[in-house]
């Protein structure tokens, strides 16, 4: 099992425990994989990452004559760094800015969308992008909104999981289990309203 916590989890170990009323340290290694097996299983089920973090020359194929947005990867968007289209051949490209009044996040970012105001270059890999997207994650800053954005119910949902999952394994009496991820066994621990949260935060994508 892991023994560190994922640099991109969706709550502690810590905060965990606290839920359960547990201060001892010997479930620490359980309660570790179970946080980054709920992590990875929410960000699996949202098809996004949700930590900021920096994406560097996403490339993109504009599929239709007269697409005037596109849709980032990722998002909310705080900085888009770089924005650009391919001239020259496919084996031989070179890369040039689109002018910068040209183009601009729609809602300041927070769908990840650029509107530009021309016809975006069909074709396959014809655009790209850099920017820093995703929420804030520092969780010995809780509730400081100008160090953590995580919304809070998606850490409400990871921890609620996880204590489930927990209070299932003490219900089984199984002592020593190595417990990873199994999309599976989380997706069966999901209320409607876990399915409501999740889907409110699943990346559109759009075909």
């Amino acid at each position: 099992m892991a023994d560190q916590a994922l640099a991109y989890a969706l709550s502690t170990v810590a905060r965990i425990k606290a839920r359960l009323a547990i201060t001892e340290i010997g479930f620490d290694t359980v309660f570790i994989s179970y946080l980054n097996a709920a992590t990875d299983f929410i960000e699996s089920s949202c098809d996004r990452r949700f930590k900021e973090t920096t994406y560097a020359d996403e490339v993109y194929s504009v599929d239709e004559y007269g697409m005037r947005q596109l849709v980032l990867k990722q998002f909310p968007v705080s900085s888009l760094t770089k924005f650009q289209y391919r001239a020259g051949l496919p084996s031989n490209p070179s890369w040039t800015d689109f002018q910068i009044d040209s183009y601009q996040l729609r809602e300041d970012g927070a769908t990840g969308i650029i509107a530009y105001d021309g016809d975006l270059p069909k074709g396959i890999n014809t655009v790209r992008a850099s920017y820093v997207a995703g929420y804030k994650i520092d969780f010995t800053k809780y509730g400081d909104i100008a160090n953590h954005t995580l919304p809070a119910d998606i850490t409400e949902l990871c921890e609620r999981l996880i204590v489930k999952r927990f209070k299932r394994r003490e219900a089984e009496g199984k002592m020593n289990e190595s417990f990873g991820g199994g999309s599976i066994a989380w997706q069966d621990l999901l209320k409607d309203s876990d399915k409501d949260i999740l889907a409110g935060y699943r990346r559109i994508v759009f075909i």
